[in-house]
C-alpha cells in the first residue's frame, strides 16, 4: 500500500487536491493500488487517460472508478465521500494515514490503521476530552465509539457489544486495551459523581440526622475503593492471558494467538462491578 517513494506519493498527493470525476479517474495499479489518471478523450465509454509518466491509455469506463470531490480529502467519515468505491476509500484512508489520524468512520464503523508506534492518543487529558461527547461532535477515535457504547449501556439499558477485528498487526490487543481503559476511566467518574453530591449536601447545611453524611460518604469510599479493585484486577487478568497465548511473529513481536470474549458488568449507576473471561480459542497460524 506504500511501496511508491515518498517523493512519488507528495506529488499525487498535492495534485489530488485539484482532481475532480470531471477531469480525472481511478485506475487499478499493481504497486500503488490506485492512481489518478486525466481525462483526455471521452468516447462512448471508452476513456483515453493521461497516465502520470505521461503516456496515453485507452480503458472502458467500467474499468475506472470516480474521484470524489477535492474539499472532501481527509474525510473523518467516509460515508460523505462523494463517491464510496475501493480507490476513494483507499486514497482517503491513505491520506489520513499520512498525516498521522490512525482513525476514520465508516458508516457505524472505526476503522483504525496501525502506526506501528506509539502516539500521545491515549492519555488521560485525551479521554477526558472525550467523555460524554457524541462521536460526531470530536475526531474519529475508539474513545468516541466506546462513549457511545457506555452511554447506550447506561441510559437505554441495552447489552452493548464492541468488536474489534482484523488481521495480525493491525492493533486488535491495543485498542482493547484502550477500550478497557477508558471504560474505566468514564465509570470512575460515576463514583466522582457521588463525591460532588456529597459536596452539594455538606453545603447544604441541613441537619447531619436527615442526610446521615457520615453513612453516604462511607458508602461513596467503599463502593470507589472497590471499583477500583475491580478495575485493576481486570487490567491485570488480561496481562496474564497474554503471558500465556501471546507469541513472536514476522510481523509482531507480541501477537496475540488466541481470542476472547470479555464482559464487563456495570450497575444501573454505571459503575464498573466484574468482569469475565470466556471462549478463550488459541491459535498457531504462523510458526
Amino acid at each position: 500500500m506504500f511501496k511508491l517513494p515518498c517523493s512519488t506519493l507528495i506529488v499525487q498527493e498535492q495534485a489530488a487536491r485539484d482532481f475532480d470525476n470531471s477531469s480525472h479517474r481511478w485506475i487499478a495499479d499493481p504497486i500503488e493500488g490506485f492512481i489518478a489518471t486525466a481525462i483526455t478523450v471521452i468516447e462512448d465509454d471508452q476513456l483515453t487517460l493521461r497516465m502520470p509518466d505521461n503516456t496515453l491509455k485507452k480503458l472502458n469506463v467500467k474499468e475506472t472508478q470516480e474521484i470524489s470531490l477535492a474539499k472532501l480529502e481527509k474525510a473523518e467519515q467516509m460515508a460523505h465521500l462523494s463517491f464510496i468505491n475501493e480507490a476513494s476509500v483507499l486514497h482517503n484512508l491513505r491520506q489520513r494515514y499520512r498525516s498521522m489520524l490512525t482513525y476514520t468512520y465508516s458508516g457505524s464503523f472505526c476503522v483504525f490503521i496501525n502506526p506501528n508506534k506509539l502516539l500521545p492518543i491515549y492519555t488521560d487529558s485525551v479521554a477526558t476530552i472525550y467523555i460524554g461527547h457524541h462521536r460526531t461532535q470530536m475526531p474519529p477515535h475508539i474513545f468516541a465509539s466506546v462513549d457511545e457504547s457506555y452511554r447506550n449501556l447506561i441510559y437505554d439499558g441495552r447489552p452493548q457489544s464492541i468488536l474489534l477485528t482484523g488481521e495480525s498487526g493491525s492493533g486488535k490487543t491495543e485498542n482493547a486495551k484502550a477500550v478497557m481503559f477508558y471504560l474505566s476511566k468514564i465509570a470512575r467518574g460515576a463514583s466522582e459523581t457521588v463525591r460532588s453530591l456529597i459536596r452539594v449536601l455538606l453545603a447544604s447545611n441541613l441537619p447531619y440526622e436527615i442526610i446521615d453524611i457520615r453513612n453516604v460518604m462511607h458508602h461513596a469510599f467503599m463502593k470507589e475503593t472497590s471499583q477500583r479493585l475491580t478495575e485493576q484486577r481486570i487490567l491485570k487478568a488480561n496481562l496474564l492471558i497474554e503471558a500465556f497465548g501471546n507469541a513472536a511473529t514476522k510481523r509482531n513481536c507480541n501477537s496475540s494467538r488466541f481470542s476472547k470474549f470479555l464482559r464487563i458488568f456495570f450497575n444501573k449507576g454505571g459503575t464498573m462491578i466484574g468482569a469475565h473471561i470466556s471462549h478463550c480459542k488459541c491459535f498457531s497460524w504462523h510458526k
